[in-house]
């Protein structure tokens, strides 16, 4: 298109360069004729006389003989007529002897063979514009004047020599016909991979199509504009054989004419009711047999590749012969229906290769290529969302049902976070991180994870071993990396209030283990909670802000402690040069449950009795209770050749003290020194006092169960490691070890011992959690109870069905409520006569203040 315009614009100048020289070298013959003053009219003859010399002119520019011409007096000849009211005689004369030299023009055309028809064509269109430059130049003044004055029968001089040209020459039946039966087979033959033989020939003889189509017609012969390719029944497609063309706009075929009898096109638009239907057809039946063949002998992965390939082809095809403007987007969506919009759903579903095996296989770049070819079929996108959702769910789902994670709840984690990260990555890296892709994958993580509870207990475990015992081999960057990995499966979890108990207890045990010079440990802690609190609120992350301050607190409560103890140095027993470290929680915060109630040995009560009285005096009004399941003790030992120091539980150091005032104790003297059990009191059932009785045996086992600890000995007619009556216990004299600072371990608990470290009935060890734990459900009434006061005290009077649903809104953030839950407690906030029923409306509530 751009170089039939140039060519235009080349043959206008050169008009009127060699006018102007004719106009110069003939003044003389310029003064013969006679000047009209203004406002002088001119008669019939002397019109007709004037017209006659302009249609000479016109003879003898398509003659090529227009070096002898003068544009000033042919100029003036026009400007003459227009004047005197001669303008319709004017464009008529013009149009007829356009008409008569295109008949000529014609018949050359419909006598060339066809293998030279484009060539003839090509020449016959170069030499027809610019001899209507030429004239365009001369009839400028008509242009200006009478065509503008009358819009409704004529159009400027050019576009009615090509309108002339259109229907005339190429329209002429004989030679539409051949041509298009020229250039459809050349792109076939190119379709097949073959050269074709003047690519220029073909873009030439499209550009004057597309010239032809955008040349300005009357409004009676102006066509409906053709906006977009229906993909719909196959349209028949022309071959050089072929006696009819395509109209898009009557769906019917016209008959061509016979030679001489020029055939008017249906529509303005001839590029596309002449050529471009036809090729839309063609490549749409080419393309139709390529891909259902190689569907059936290909993995879709191939398939894909070759789709892109052809429409990459096919691109590059329009932008070498047609118009991209026009052509490029009714092409690509014949391409996508062929090639996608029939199989996509195939394409997705294909068993081994399709979207399921490359999800599972991570192929990034096939995956890349899907969502290329599919961003054009909105309803492919989503089916293939779909299949990534599905997907996710079975990885996780196999993961859960995995049996080397069951008891390895690091493993499990470890492979949830790979998984995140692979999806994430296609979601990436092959989708463009497209919103879409993106909420499918939250859903189905979502939704997931929250089937099995066990994956909030798990993902606690993991950070308690990142925490305890990865860190001192981490940089500060791949701490805060791995942080932000178990984050972004944080995110997923619905009950986040679950986790929040299961870390609340694994926070407590490491938070009173850990030694007073862990500062690293605790600024760790300190950012997993500021990432919770980040993601959830302060209001979730209270209880674990608390407890790190207590913590804090509790390392200035024990150097003031210190301080005092080395200035007023009080009476004691034997221990009282013994360092005391304690931790002073806030009942509320810590995890914690009421201790068995244990006769202190006396060393130990005058440490605690003596750090009471400081406390109290420093903090009136408070009480402190000592948990002793809770505390450990160094404890030197002289047994064998080589001392050792034994870093043990308080009921530990308990026991051990016994032995420094007897070499042999039974079992029921170990129990009955200590006194172990609940006392007095008449609230503690059955049931209580067996798991008092367990944590104490578990104390006690650990103390001679493991080989590498054996601080003593046991003296036993039984076979069961279990201590019970009768059982005799030494000082293991015979102990040694190469190191020398020793921690013995506490066994695992047992199944009856599972509710002793954990929220309600949860374990800390990898197996259980598979439910919600009790303490969570007691937790969670009275969190909806506050939410429901919270709601009702603003709004003072709401309706059953808007109240469930802005508590449900509130604490979506902790979990997801059921409304039979939020009901429940609506009752029972109505029986406390916190709320009240409407009078007039059951389904109302009112606020009592």
């Amino acid at each position: 298109m751009n170089q039939l315009q140039q060519a235009q614009m080349n043959a206008a100048t050169t008009s009127s360069a060699t006018l102007g020289t004719a106009s110069a070298s003939s003044s003389s013959a310029a003064a013969g004729f006679r000047h009209f003053r203004a406002g002088e009219p001119i008669d019939e003859r002397e019109a007709a006389r004037t017209w006659e010399s302009l249609k000479s002119a016109i003879h003898q520019i398509h003659n090529h003989n227009a070096s002898h011409l003068s544009f000033e007096e042919l100029y003036r000849n026009g400007y003459n007529l227009v004047l005197h009211k001669y303008g319709l005689k004017l464009y008529q004369g013009v149009e007829e002897t356009v008409t008569l030299h295109l008949l000529e023009v014609s018949k050359r055309c419909i006598e060339s063979a066809d293998e030279d028809l484009l060539s003839r064509l090509k020449v016959e269109w170069e030499d027809h514009k610019m001899t209507m430059g030429m004239i365009r130049d001369i009839l400028m003044y008509m242009d200006r004047n009478y065509v503008r004055q009358h819009p409704q029968q004529c159009v400027p001089v050019y576009d009615m020599g090509l309108r002339v040209f259109r229907d005339t020459v190429i329209g002429h039946a004989r030679v539409r016909d051949r041509a298009i039966g020229q250039i459809l087979p050349e792109l076939r033959r190119e379709l097949h991979g073959e050269t074709v033989a003047d690519p220029q020939l073909i873009k030439t003889a499209l550009s004057m199509l597309v010239e032809l189509s955008s040349i300005q017609t009357l409004p009676a012969e102006r066509g409906v504009p053709e906006t977009g390719y229906r993909t719909g029944p196959p349209l028949p497609a022309s071959s050089p054989s072929s006696s009819s063309i395509s109209d898009r706009n009557t769906s019917t075929r016209s008959s061509l004419g016979s030679v001489g009898e020029p055939t008017r096109p249906p529509s303005s638009n001839v590029y596309y009711s002449w050529f471009e239907i036809n090729y839309l057809a063609l490549i749409r039946d080419f393309y139709t047999r390529e891909a259902n063949e190689y569907i059936d002998r290909h993995t879709v992965g191939e398939y894909l590749e070759k789709a892109d390939s052809r429409m990459r082809q096919e691109k590059r095809r329009v932008e070498t012969y047609m118009d991209r403007t026009q052509s490029m987007s009714k092409v690509q969506e014949v391409l996508d229906y062929v090639w996608i919009g029939r199989h996509y759903k195939r394409l997705i579903q294909q068993e081994n290769s399709g979207c399921k095996a490359m999800f599972a296989q991570a192929r990034v770049s096939e995956l890349r290529l899907m969502y290329s070819l599919f961003s054009r079929i909105p309803e492919a996108l989503t089916d293939i969302a779909t299949v990534m959702q599905e997907c996710i769910s079975a990885a996780i789902a196999d993961l859960v049902a995995d049996e080397t994670t069951v008891n390895a709840p690091v493993r499990f984690v470890e492979k949830l976070l790979a998984l995140r990260e692979r999806f994430e990555r296609v979601v990436s890296q092959a989708f463009g991180s497209s919103l879409e892709f993106s909420n499918q994958m939250k859903v189905a993580f979502e939704k997931s994870l929250s089937n099995d509870p066990k994956c909030a207990h798990y993902l606690s475990l993991y950070l308690d071993e990142l925490l305890r015992k990865r860190l001192k081999d981490m940089t500060d960057t791949e701490f805060h990396s791995n942080v932000d990995q178990v984050i972004s499966v944080f995110r997923y979890l619905i009950d986040k209030d679950v986790f929040e108990s299961y870390y609340r207890s694994s926070l407590c045990r490491r938070l009173l283990n850990s030694k007073p010079s862990a500062a690293n440990v605790e600024e760790a802690e300190k950012l997993v909670v500021g990432k919770l609190r980040a993601e959830c609120g302060q209001q979730y992350t209270s209880k674990l802000e608390g407890m790190l301050k207590d913590v804090s607190l509790s390392q200035d409560t024990s150097r003031s402690y210190s301080q005092s103890t080395s200035t007023s140095r009080m009476d004691g027993p034997s221990l009282t040069d013994c360092e005391l470290d304690v931790k002073v929680c806030t009942s509320g915060f810590w995890p914690t449950h009421s201790p068995p109630k244990c006769e202190v040995p006396i060393e130990m009560k005058c440490l605690m009795d003596r750090f009471e009285a400081f406390y109290l005096s420093k903090h009136s009004g408070r009480k402190l209770t000592w948990m002793f399941n809770y505390g450990t003790a160094d404890v030197r030992s002289r047994v064998g050749r080589n001392p050792h120091v034994l870093t043990v539980s308080t009921y530990q150091a308990m026991m051990l003290l016994l032995f420094n005032s007897s070499d042999a104790l039974s079992y029921e003297r170990i129990r009955s020194s200590l006194n172990c059990g609940r006392g007095d009191d008449s609230s503690v059932d059955e049931k209580s006092e067996q798991g008092d009785d367990a944590e104490i045996k578990r104390h006690l086992m650990s103390l001679y169960v493991n080989p590498r600890v054996r601080v003593l000995l046991r003296e036993s007619p039984r076979e069961s490691k279990e201590p019970a009556a009768g059982d005799i216990f030494r000082v293991n004299t015979q102990f040694e070890s190469r190191v020398r600072n020793l921690k013995v371990p506490l066994i695992a608990l047992t199944s009856s011992t599972n509710n002793r470290d954990g929220p309600a009935g949860s374990s800390s060890s990898g197996d259980g959690g598979s439910a919600i734990p009790q303490a969570v459900e007691e937790d969670r009434k009275h969190i909806v109870e506050a939410v429901l006061v919270r709601i009702m005290k603003s709004r003072k009077q709401m309706d059953h069905n808007s109240l469930v649903v802005e508590a449900t809104r509130q604490l979506s953030q902790r979990f997801q409520p059921t409304p039979q839950l939020i009901k429940q407690r609506i009752e029972h906030l109505i029986e406390r006569e916190f709320l009240e029923r409407c009078p007039h409306d059951h389904k109302t509530y009112n606020y009592l203040a």
